[in-house]
């Protein structure tokens, strides 16, 4: 029998002793690896002595229970009444502690809330056990030499920005990004340990972390690691078909989640845009759309040309990357010295155990490779893959190879990549199939790779003639195939394919949904599973291709099988996952997909037969869900329809008129009416009527610098998709907000109570804000970070508990010598509802400026704070003032004045425009103000809802604000009521 390692079980944790048990084992000032080890013995003893055999323990409970029921049966007394009942508290413990620890062994991840099921857990696993256990091993001796060139000198890149240190918050980050009970290390420790008991492990922890960093070198005590074998298929026998996952310890873990933090910043720069694998803001399913559509442009190709699709298998890719090509690669991108030596460090001070059945095998060191569960391999093998990205290139440039074109005048593409998923594009003929064997020769030498020419296969378009492609195929090495079959877990489709190809999609969700879980699952259970397994397999799928309806059928009646289940329920997902699709290939304008996708379905007419692609006509699909939630906000130099395109909220303009239009009318753009950020209606044939003219007054028009028409989801505050609002419209569902809030009935409910008197943004912020908002200003929260079912429950005990009152003492101040002060204010009747703004500036006595009021029209509140924010500093802009507080009452708006995050929502333009006026003042600052501090510029925003003209400066205060505003010179306060310990209050 193997020696098993050591593993820390989290029922551990939860034994109140075991905190004494850390602490003795961590004081002190041994080093970090003395402590571990003192710790690892310490915990076997106590577990031994103090913690005991749960099984034994709970066989004893139960023995004793049932002899005290017995005793209870012929003779009762108090005594064993008593000791029942704390027995049976005792058992119940011991059952929370046993349904922790077969979850955990089970590494179930979806059960969301307890499911004291061992049963269940037990045979999960013992399932997979069943299915991981290796019972034979078939070796394949493979031997090949590798060499390096001498003449990579190919890249002249930007230094990556690295420091030496590092610090105590980058090393919480780190441990905290883990999630706390994944498999650990040889170590046993979880990374949950660590953030339990941070409190005694951290000094040590982060001192040896910092060690670490100072000196580039990895300890070899952090860098063991044990290899699990993971089977690729059912019966696996040898070991092409286990794929080999490292489990490292946690404290290594710590420090390559660090260097890839700081590498993942500079990984836009280094890695190509072909290679969409772990760089961020770039996803695999782009690839996907790509590979897609170039596959379905060699469908359709006709005459001598013909072309070629190729995909590589790369055989054990990271266990064959030679450690001098992953240096080489990193002093070529211009990597820090010291970047790399800990870098080199981390991969090569590691020494490896295999686990053969749950048991040790002898240590060994290895030579080559990178491990997978390393968090830093995944970014090593994408800059190794740049390599051979270069040599692609070298050989187009030089033409030698002939990549493929997306459509005529598009893009061309030679390769892409998703880290060692390869698909390579070329012309089908003899010159580019050798000069495609010699790159990928070359690369193989260099790096230590090898091409799997049984799994490399290679697809030709159809007017490539049989005798062509078996000349093709004996160059290349590579058999050739009908159908390329699945890439990154999409299907790709081939002419005349059926829905066939889904099928594994069947085969997978079966699998998860075994007859054997139903039996021993709750219905609670069940349905959890049903719908975890339902929204992760096939919603991925769904991303970027129509499922045919046959195939929803089947897997509504696999999961009507295991519970129940709706057809409908999978259509109305899927158009709101293909929603999300189209919303990504609109407001995308830079990646490859998208512009392939442009050139070839939206570029100038041909007159040719229209033949879509499957990718094409799911993303049509989408269509109607992408324009029923969303709207173009109008850019300074708008290319958008004037009446058909949809940027009012009301939908086109066309909507909103009746009868003809003259034929040059039709065609107007946006910009053709509009000059210096304000609207000319002048040429036009006809009058608006007063209904539509208000619904263009309130329309924001781009004032200052230059920029595009963006897209923006209506139902979302920052203007991005939201799927949730995407799946509501595409079932015409009610929504939760709309039923509490938005719906008129609701409405007209909290007007008549006043709320937003005390909550500017009751009517603007989404579901979660809303309700935090409501239950911390009842006073019944007293911080955020709840489950709604935690949070509603907590509400409901405490809703009759009295609430204590505090008043605060709030008036307008003056601004520093020298300096002024714009207040601004917006009003609305409704939200949305017919609005104004305005707004004051005062100078350092307090004394009247200049003031202002709007007329917008129908509008939200949000919108009136930001038009009347706009107009206050064009004002100050106006008269030239250089040092000016900017205070204002909506805290929301301050939020994004002060943001240096981008804002994509509905107010973008407003939004942006004040930051850039912002940044033309040389003196500002924007600041939070309560209601009866900005009195005045409140009484301006309300003259502006009923103002005859559209916009009026007033050189002197109105006589309504001009009582305020004394009362502020002098510096009278008011009162405000505000709930203690929250931050809300209420207007006295």
């Amino acid at each position: 029998m193997l020696p098993r390692p050591f593993r820390l079980q989290s029922m551990w944790m939860s034994h109140p002793s075991f905190s004494e048990v850390v602490d003795g084992s961590w004081l002190g000032t041994n080093p970090l690896q003395t402590k571990i080890s003192v710790f690892t013995e310490s915990a076997k003893v106590w577990n031994k002595e103090v913690f005991g055999n749960l099984v034994h323990k709970k066989s004893r409970l139960e023995a004793r229970l049932r002899g005290i029921q017995v005793s209870l049966a012929s003779s009762p007394n108090s005594f064993l009444v008593n000791l029942e009942k704390q027995l049976r508290l005792e058992f119940l413990d011991i059952l929370q502690l046993e349904e922790e620890f077969w979850a955990m062994k089970s590494r179930i991840n979806w059960i969301v809330q307890g499911e004291r099921n061992t049963n269940f857990f037990h045979t999960s696993v013992v399932v997979r056990r069943k299915r991981n256990r290796i019972v034979s091993l078939k070796d394949n001796l493979v031997a090949f030499g590798v060499f390096l060139g001498g003449m990579l000198g190919f890249l002249r890149l930007r230094r990556v920005t690295w420091s030496l240190g590092v610090t105590l918050l980058e090393v919480k980050e780190a441990l905290w990004s883990l999630k706390p009970f994944k498999a650990p290390g040889p170590d046993g420790l979880h990374a949950g340990f660590f953030q339990r008991y941070w409190g005694s492990v951290g000094d040590a922890v982060f001192k040896e972390v910092s060690h670490i960093f100072d000196t580039g070198c990895m300890p070899e005590f952090l860098n063991q690691t044990l290899l699990t074998l993971i089977p690729k298929c059912p019966g696996a026998d040898c070991l092409g078909n286990f794929r080999p996952i490292s489990l490292c310890n946690t404290l290594y873990k710590v420090v390559t989640k660090i260097i890839v933090k700081r590498l993942r910043v500079a990984l836009p720069k280094l890695v190509s845009p072909l290679q969409t694998a772990f760089v961020p803001g770039r996803k695999g399913i782009d690839n996907m759309i790509l590979v897609q559509e170039l596959v379905h442009t060699m469908g359709t190709k006709k005459g001598k040309e013909g072309y070629m699709a190729i995909k590589i298998d790369l055989e054990k890719a990271y266990d064959r990357l030679e450690w001098h090509f992953i240096r080489d690669i990193l002093l070529l991108f211009n990597f820090p010295a010291s970047m790399i030596k800990l870098i080199l460090s981390c991969v090569s001070s590691s020494s490896i155990s295999v686990l053969f059945n749950g048991g040790k095998l002898e240590e060994f060191k290895p030579s080559r490779g990178i491990r997978q569960g390393d968090p830093l391999s995944p970014y090593l093998f994408i800059l190794c893959m740049e390599l051979l990205g270069f040599l692609i290139h070298e050989k187009c440039e030089a033409n030698l190879w002939n990549p493929l074109k997306v459509a005529r005048g598009g893009p061309a593409f030679s390769h892409l990549f998703f880290a060692d998923d390869l698909v390579l594009f070329a012309k089908a003929d003899r010159k580019n199939c050798c000069h495609i064997r010699e790159v990928l020769d070359t690369f193989c030498d260099l790096s230590g790779q090898k091409v799997n020419m049984m799994k490399s296969k290679v697809y030709f378009s159809p007017n490539v003639k049989v005798d062509v492609r078996t000349d093709l195929c004996l160059v290349l090495g590579f058999n050739s195939t009908p159908n390329l079959g699945r890439y990154l877990g999409f299907p790709i489709h081939q002419p005349r394919s059926s829905s066939h190809e889904f099928d594994f999609l069947l085969d997978r969700v079966q699998g998860k949904l075994a007859g054997w879980k139903a039996s021993m699952l709750s219905m609670a259970g069940r349905l959890i599973l049903t719908q975890a397994v339902t929204t992760s397999i096939p919603s991925y799928v769904m991303q970027g291709a129509l499922l045919p309806g046959k195939i929803l059928h089947r897997l509504d009646k696999v999961n009507r099988d295991f519970l129940w289940g709706s057809t409908e329920e999978k259509k109305k997902d899927a158009s709101s996952l293909l929603a999300k699709l189209c919303w990504r290939f609109k407001t995308n304008h830079v990646d490859g997909w998208a512009n392939a996708l442009r050139k070839k379905y939206l570029g100038p007419p041909r007159p040719r037969k229209c033949n879509f692609s499957k990718t094409w006509k799911a993303l049509k699909k989408g269509e109607d869900i992408c324009d029923k939630g969303s709207r173009w906000v109008i850019g300074s130099n708008s290319i958008l329809r004037f009446w058909y395109d949809p940027w009012i909220k009301q939908g086109n303009l066309r909507s909103l008129i009746v009868g003809p239009l003259h034929y040059e009318e039709e065609k107007l753009l946006v910009k053709d009416v509009v000059v210096n950020g304000d609207w000319h209606l002048q040429h036009l044939s006809f009058v608006f009527p007063p209904s539509v003219l208000s619904v263009l007054q309130a329309t924001p028009l781009r004032k200052s610098s230059v920029s595009e028409d963006k897209l923006c989801w209506m139902s979302s505050s920052k203007g991005d998709f939201d799927s949730g609002n995407a799946y509501c419209l595409a079932a015409d569902q009610e929504s939760i907000l709309h039923v509490l809030r938005d719906c008129y009935l609701a409405k007209s409910f909290w007007h008549e109570y006043n709320y937003s008197i005390f909550d500017p943004d009751f009517f603007s912020s989404n579901l979660d804000t809303w309700l935090q908002s409501n239950a911390c200003c009842s006073g019944m929260v007293p911080n955020k970070g709840y489950q709604w079912g935690t949070l509603f429950l907590f509400v409901a005990l405490n809703c009759d508990q009295t609430k204590t009152f505090v008043v605060k003492i709030v008036k307008w101040d003056k601004p520093p010598d020298r300096w002024f002060k714009l207040n601004t204010d917006g009003s609305a009747a409704g939200n949305p509802g017919h609005a104004g703004c305005g707004g004051l500036i005062r100078d350092w006595n307090g004394e009247w400026f200049k003031g202002f009021s709007r007329k917008i029209g129908p509008t939200s509140s949000v919108a009136a704070e930001l038009w009347a924010l706009r107009d206050g500093l064009n004002l100050c802009l106006l008269h030239h003032l250089t040092a000016v507080i900017i205070e204002l009452d909506a805290k929301l708006v301050v939020n994004l004045m002060v943001s240096s995050n981008s804002f994509n929502g509905e107010n973008s333009v407003l939004v942006d425009d004040c930051r850039e006026l912002l940044t033309r003042i040389p003196h500002s600052r924007v600041q939070h103000c309560f209601r009866e501090a900005n009195r005045c510029a409140d009484a301006l925003a309300k003259r502006g809802v009923t103002l005859p003209q559209v916009f009026c400066v007033f050189d002197n205060p109105p006589p309504d604000v001009s009582v305020i505003l004394n009362h502020d010179i002098l510096g009278l306060s008011s009162n405000r009521l505000c709930i203690a310990g929250s931050s809300s209050s209420l207007l006295v």
